[in-house]
């Protein structure tokens, strides 16, 4: 799992990381730690 805080400084660096990451397709699953809910996103990243 990737912590979005470790992608970056900023929220734009953050941001950016995240949206390179999951159009290069390292990233295919989304989540919501808190609530231990996991899965593939049903939309698409700009």
């Amino acid at each position: 799992m990737v912590e979005h805080i470790k992608l970056g400084s900023t929220s734009e660096e953050r941001k950016r990381k995240l949206c390179s990451l999951i159009r290069s397709g390292e990233i295919t699953l989304g989540g919501y730690k808190k609530n231990k809910g996991y899965g593939k996103p049903d939309y698409h990243s700009r």
